[in-house]
C-alpha cells in the first residue's frame, strides 16, 4: 500500500515538472556542447588565449601548447612552458612548466566580465634580487615603489601585482634564488615551493611551505594581513612560522641582521636539529 502510494506520488510529480526537468536537461546538454566547441576553437587558436592572458596580467606571454578543460562553472585553460616576457616580448625572464588559468562563471556573469578565480604557476625557477640601492626585483619586474608612487598604484599596477592580486594564486614545485647585494649576505636556495594566495578585497591570505638550500630544514609561513600589496608599511595582520632541521644560532642571525624588520618577536622552544 504504502509503496503504491510512493509511485504514484512520484508519477505525479513526474508528470507535472516534466517539462522543467526536460528543459533543464536539454540547456544543460546545450551549454557543454557550446563550451566544448569553445574549447575546440581556443586550442586550435591559441593566440585568443594568449591575447586574453595578456591583457588580464599585463604581461607579456608565451606558451606552446593549451589544453581547455570544460566545466560549466569553473573552465580552465593550462599552458605548457609558460614564459613572461619583458615589454617587449623578445626576451624570457620569468619561465614555468606550465600555468594554468581558472575562470569563476557565476561571477563573470554577475559582474558583466570575465573574472579569474585562479592563476596556478608550476615548476618554476625564480631569482630575487636586492640591489646596492635596496629595491627589489623579480627577475627584471621592480618591487620597491616610491611613495608618490603608490597614489596612482590602482590605475597603474606594476605587472606582478596582476598576478599577486588574483582571487587565488598558486605556485607549486618551483625553485626561489634571492641574493641580497645591498648587504652582501649568503644567497637563499629555496626549492619545493608551494606558495598559496587568497585576496578577499583587501584581505590576503598567504601559506608558504618550501626547503631551504636544498638541506634538511624546512620552513612553513603564514600570513594573514589586510591592506593593499603594494604599500606593504601599513600591512595589518598575523604572522605564523615554523622551521624545521635549523639550527638556533642560523635563526637567531637571519632575525638580528637587516634581512627583515620585527619591532617585537618572540621565539619559544627552539630546536637544533
Amino acid at each position: 500500500m504504502l509503496k503504491n502510494s510512493l509511485i504514484k506520488t512520484a508519477l505525479f510529480f513526474w508528470h507535472l515538472h516534466r517539462k522543467l526537468f526536460i528543459s533543464l536537461i536539454v540547456l544543460l546538454a546545450a551549454v557543454l556542447i557550446i563550451l566544448r566547441s569553445l574549447a575546440f576553437y581556443l586550442e586550435a587558436y591559441p593566440q585568443v588565449v594568449k591575447n586574453f592572458v595578456e591583457d588580464s596580467l599585463n604581461s607579456q606571454v608565451a606558451f606552446d601548447k593549451i589544453k581547455v578543460t570544460v566545466n560549466p562553472f569553473f573552465p580552465s585553460v593550462s599552458m605548457q612552458n609558460f614564459a613572461i616576457g619583458n615589454d617587449t616580448g623578445r626576451e624570457k625572464i620569468l619561465e614555468f612548466t606550465s600555468a594554468s588559468i581558472q575562470l569563476n562563471i557565476p561571477l563573470s556573469i554577475f559582474r558583466g566580465q570575465i573574472i579569474i578565480d585562479t592563476l596556478t604557476l608550476e615548476g618554476g625557477h625564480v631569482l630575487i634580487q636586492r640591489n646596492s640601492s635596496g629595491e627589489f626585483f623579480i627577475a627584471e619586474l621592480q618591487l620597491t615603489k616610491a611613495q608618490k608612487e603608490l597614489e596612482h598604484a590602482e590605475k597603474n599596477d606594476p605587472s606582478y601585482m596582476r598576478f599577486l592580486n588574483q582571487t587565488n594564486f598558486v605556485i607549486t614545485d618551483s625553485k626561489i634564488l634571492f641574493v641580497d647585494v645591498m648587504h652582501d649576505y649568503p644567497s637563499v636556495f629555496l626549492i619545493d615551493i608551494n606558495f598559496k594566495m587568497k585576496n578577499v578585497d583587501e584581505r590576503h591570505q598567504i601559506s608558504l611551505q618550501a626547503k631551504l638550500n636544498e638541506s634538511d630544514a624546512s620552513m612553513d609561513i603564514r600570513l594573514d594581513f589586510t591592506g593593499r600589496l603594494n604599500d606593504i608599511t601599513n600591512w595589518d595582520g598575523e604572522v605564523y612560522g615554523a622551521v624545521e632541521n635549523l639550527d638556533q644560532q642560523s635563526i637567531q642571525q637571519f632575525l638580528q641582521e637587516d634581512v627583515i624588520q620585527i619591532e617585537n618577536f618572540q621565539i619559544n622552544n627552539i630546536e637544533a636539529g
